[in-house]
């Protein structure tokens, strides 16, 4: 219950992916909007040795 003064939750947006999705996942990312008011979790299958630079490639 939230009280006066509290605020509602942001939604959250999960995406999630297995091996061979990380460019399924950076074309939903790019097609967000700017503004969007969500917490957005990605979990990624990853093989071995791409985890490393995951975060930059999908800047």
């Amino acid at each position: 219950m939230l009280g006066d003064n509290a605020c509602a939750p942001p939604p959250v947006l999960a995406i999630g992916a297995s091996t061979g999705g990380p460019k399924a996942v950076a074309e939903v990312l790019a097609g967000l909007p700017a503004g969007l008011m969500a917490c957005v979790l990605v979990v990624q299958h990853l093989d071995p040795g791409f985890s490393d630079n995951l975060a930059e490639w999908l800047a």
